[in-house]
């Protein structure tokens, strides 16, 4: 069994492993491990990098099996940085050392200035950046693509303002 791990270990760790966004969640992806003894995959969250990791969830999963090579985390909060590993495990529950680490900082969308609430600054901040009055980066740019087409524009502050009169409102992000 030995030799299990080391093969185990030398595999989970070179895997592709990335995030797909989604509102309030974080999709994480692996490449599957072929041991034959494989009985599945544990993954683990720190609100710190390199340590403090919590198990938060267990997927099983048959050897070479891609479809459960995925795990959702819809659990985090908006401007708050995850951090991420997994772990491999056989049957005789004997459990890989900690894959490279990733992470993702969870976004609202349409709360642009981070206060926790979508309002008349964040699509006045849309409005500035799409004229090029204040160009936003980072989080701040993610946060006012609030209809999620990968550009950030009127329609965005238009879709915010709808949010904030009542006609149309955005899913919760906290």
């Amino acid at each position: 069994m030995a030799t299990f791990l080391s093969r185990l270990r030398a595999a989970f760790l070179l895997p592709v492993f990335c995030c797909l966004l989604q509102a309030q969640s974080v999709q994480l992806q692996w490449d599957a491990n072929s041991e034959a003894d494989l009985l599945g995959y544990r993954m683990y969250r720190s609100t710190q990098s390199g340590f403090g990791y919590q198990a938060i969830g267990e997927i099983t999963c048959p050897p070479e099996d891609t479809s459960c090579c995925t795990f959702t985390d819809d659990t985090i909060l908006p401007r708050e940085t995850y951090y991420y590993v997994a772990t491999a495990y056989d049957s005789e529950e004997l459990e890989s050392g900690f894959s490279n680490e990733v992470n993702y900082t969870g976004v609202c969308p349409g709360d642009v200035n981070g206060d926790g609430n979508r309002d008349i600054l964040d699509a006045g901040l849309i409005l500035n950046h799409t004229v090029n009055l204040f160009p936003l980066t980072g989080l701040d740019l993610e946060a006012a693509d609030v209809n999620g087409d990968g550009a950030v524009n009127v329609l965005d502050a238009q879709h915010l303002k709808n949010h904030i009169v009542g006609t149309d409102l955005l899913d919760a992000c906290n």
